[in-house]
């Protein structure tokens, strides 16, 4: 183990925990890391966390681990560790461990499944709190259309090896106009038949997808109609304000990042990418602020790295802004068709819980901010 990370990890940062508001006054609680660039798979709608090109020198985990206990300190709740294909990095585990000594309240992992069966109980061990396993077709050939890889078989393994340790297991089905969509109450039915939870999710113009987005986008409201006929109880998720369907136990949470008018203004988190790079938006990525310069600088101190990564959070921070700002007649329409249990949780959404812009910028130096129109979450 590297001295580096010995002496880092040595410093006290047993300051407050703090939260951090942008300009918007939507708090920053999630952080993202992309561990790795590198994957198995190659799906031809990949977003890549937004990254467009190769990334050659990553950082290492424990440059992870130091940059996660920053953001710990600054009000981050929760963390996802993706990738590429984050179970190819070497020191997964030992970076999940770093991450649940931090007080982290949520520790996932998002992956394709692939590696699964092997690593599941390492992983969990660890300390990893839930998973996402991306399964986006039950049918082998077209599985194999989507992701390049014969590998349904394998995937399954997984879900059934890691569904043995007792945490969240969540599947991953990104809909497809023409591919999958015809699948959706089959993958719904899958999950709540072996207790799995599932994300529907729609494609994203970002990454690869941005090439074909126009050709494959589609999500049936069909589908939306249908859960609200079937659901014990209708939930709104602060983060994104997804709703979330309550099925026979089984939590069906619909991703929207296009179509849901709210999507931007729930969002919580700053990205880190392969290289070390904080961003303050999956669809803004020509801003960022680099860290690696600074965990790899040989001239500074321990202190000095620990308080420059800090500064590039609040940095980072100021550059949060919701991509999409919401529109409330665009909203109206949206959920136009949506039953009226559903329509009254927007309604308080849209009253009382979507930030609202601030009077004064985010300072720097500033570690926290007044709530103004916040949800309690």
């Amino acid at each position: 183990m590297s001295s580096n990370y010995d002496g880092v990890l040595a410093i006290e940062l047993n300051d407050n925990i703090n939260v951090l508001y942008d300009s918007y006054g939507r708090p920053f609680k999630s952080l993202r890391i992309s561990i790795t660039y590198a994957c198995n798979f190659n799906c031809f709608f990949c977003h890549r966390e937004g990254i467009d090109g190769l990334i050659k020198d990553e950082l290492e985990w424990y440059e992870f681990s130091i940059i996660a206990r920053i953001a710990r300190k600054l009000g981050a709740e929760d963390v996802k560790i993706t990738g590429g294909e984050p179970l190819l990095k070497k020191g997964l585990v030992e970076l999940i461990s770093e991450l649940n000594n931090y007080g982290y309240e949520n520790i996932g992992v998002s992956t394709n499944g692939y590696l699964l069966r092997d690593q599941a109980k390492e992983l969990v061990q660890a300390g990893l709190k839930r998973i996402n396993v991306s399964l986006h077709s039950l049918n082998r050939e077209r599985f194999k259309l989507i992701t390049g890889v014969d590998a349904l078989n394998r995937v399954l393994e997984g879900l059934m090896e890691v569904k043995e340790y007792d945490i969240p297991v969540f599947i991953n089905f990104t809909v497809l106009k023409g591919i999958n969509d015809k699948e959706i109450f089959d993958i719904i039915k899958f999950a709540i038949n072996n207790d799995f939870n599932i994300h529907l999710i729609e494609l994203h113009p970002v990454g690869k997808a941005k090439s074909n987005f126009n050709i494959y986008h589609t999500f049936p409201q069909e589908v939306l109609k249908f859960l609200e006929t079937q659901a014990s109880r209708v939930e709104v998720r602060p983060l994104h304000y997804r709703l979330r369907y309550i099925v026979s136990g089984s939590v069906i949470e619909i991703v929207q990042p296009v179509s849901n008018p709210l999507f931007c203004a729930g969002c919580m988190r700053i990205r880190v990418s392969p290289d070390g790079k904080l961003y303050p938006c999956l669809n803004s990525f020509s801003e960022y602020v680099d860290t690696k310069e600074i965990l790899r600088n040989p001239y500074l101190s321990e202190n000095e790295k620990v308080q420059l990564i800090e500064d590039a959070f609040l940095k980072v921070n100021e550059m949060r802004k919701p991509y999409n700002l919401w529109n409330l007649d665009y909203e109206k329409n949206f959920y136009s068709n949506y039953t009226d249990e559903v329509k009254r949780l927007r309604k308080r959404i849209s009253r009382l819980y979507i930030p609202k812009r601030m009077s004064t910028k985010v300072s720097r130096n500033s570690r926290s901010k007044t709530k103004m129109g916040l949800p309690n979450s």
